[in-house]
């Protein structure tokens, strides 16, 4: 049986309106590991990237929102070219062929409901209409809890790690899937 949320989804390319209900959701993400409050000057960088996007200006990225039926935004995500430092780190991602899945966030309230999915599974058709052969997602340790076990249930284990890519000793696992 399908959830009844992720029937009701609707999946479009990020607004200008957009960028305040945005907020909250990452507030509620990118927080400090030890305190728990919101990295501010984090948060204010992705929605800057995001706000570039949804003005329409020229940028290599793509961003996503999943919004409910009632106009509700549940979650957002992007779409870049991967990383120079993350294509070289696998043997076998030629440099450009891979999309790397960025700023992954959903609502707290509406995780494990299919919203993250719809997300991914957009992107990654986006992907391939772009000729990507590959999409990965690198993921820090402040995600262990959220990011990493859906990242392994949808891709599973991590394809290779990137050693100290968020300080020494933050290691960040990179999932990897063939399109």
């Amino acid at each position: 049986m399908l959830n009844p949320l992720a029937e009701t989804l609707t999946i479009r390319d990020v607004q200008p309106q957009d960028i305040g209900a945005l907020r909250p959701i990452m507030e509620a993400s990118i927080t400090d590991t030890y305190t728990g409050q919101p990295i501010t000057e984090e948060i204010d960088q992705a929605l800057a990237a995001i706000q570039v996007c949804a003005t329409g200006e020229h940028t290599p990225r793509i961003y996503v929102v999943a919004e409910a039926a009632g106009g509700t935004i549940l979650g957002v995500m992007g779409l870049v070219t991967a990383s120079d430092s993350l294509a070289s780190a696998a043997p076998t991602v030629a440099e450009g062929t891979a999309g790397e899945l960025i700023n992954a966030f959903v609502d707290p309230a509406a995780r494990g409901r299919g919203v993250g999915k719809q997300l991914v599974q957009h992107l990654e058709d986006t992907a391939s209409y772009f000729g990507y052969q590959d999409v990965v997602v690198a993921s820090g340790p402040r995600y262990k809890k959220t990011g990493w076990p859906f990242w392994s249930a949808l891709y599973g284990e991590p394809a290779w790690v990137l050693p100290d890519a968020y300080g020494p000793g933050n290691d960040a696992p990179v999932w990897r899937k063939k399109l």
